[in-house]
């Protein structure tokens, strides 16, 4: 009966001597959106390095990898006790994933309707597909300015992070024939 005792006790308290460090891979809400673009930008370029191209042709970032870079740099951010933290970020916290992926530099004639239109920020523009891609991801203008004779250039603003090098080159398909140069922006902000 003491030799089962004993067992009893040593598997209960056998835990109790393992080194317990607090790690959670969660966040408060007030830090949550600090990360947000950190954690987009390190989706896509995992996505991206999968696919074996440094973008691949996916608009929408995948949320099952921004779930888990969100806990990597969520135990990260909670890591406060170790002293190793910050040898531990081998990512570009907070540096330029909001032009990147927010942000789209987009040339336009006005010698058509529909960029008339645009160009006064009267929307829809007229041109059903580029209209269509407005409203489906949430893009509106940042700034516009006439920089040429035929037109002028604006910077479109997405509100959730996306891959914008394939809005691009939707973006640029659909209005080609109307001398419309898209570009995607990095570091433009």
């Amino acid at each position: 009966m003491k030799i089962l005792f004993t067992i009893v006790i040593l598997i209960w308290a056998t835990p109790s001597f393992a080194q317990r460090v607090l790690s959670s891979c969660d966040a408060p809400d007030s830090i949550k959106p600090l990360y947000l673009d950190d954690i987009a930008l390190q989706a896509l370029i995992y996505e991206g390095n999968i696919v074996g191209q440094p973008y691949s042709d996916s608009i929408e970032i995948s949320q099952l990898y921004q779930n888990y870079f969100a806990r990597i740099f969520y135990a990260v951010y909670n890591a406060k006790d170790l002293p190793a933290r910050d040898t531990v970020l081998q990512y570009n916290i907070h540096d330029y994933a909001r032009s990147t992926l927010h942000k789209i530099l987009f040339t336009f004639d006005t010698t058509v309707e529909w960029g008339k239109n645009f160009s006064r920020r009267i929307f829809p523009t007229g041109n059903i597909g580029l209209d269509s891609i407005f409203k489906k991801y949430s893009i509106s203008v940042d700034s516009i300015w006439f920089d040429h004779p035929y037109g002028g250039s604006a910077i479109l603003h997405t509100l959730a992070p996306l891959n914008t090098y394939p809005v691009m080159l939707s973006i640029d398909h659909i209005v080609k024939p109307f001398r419309v140069a898209v570009k995607n922006i990095f570091r433009f902000f």
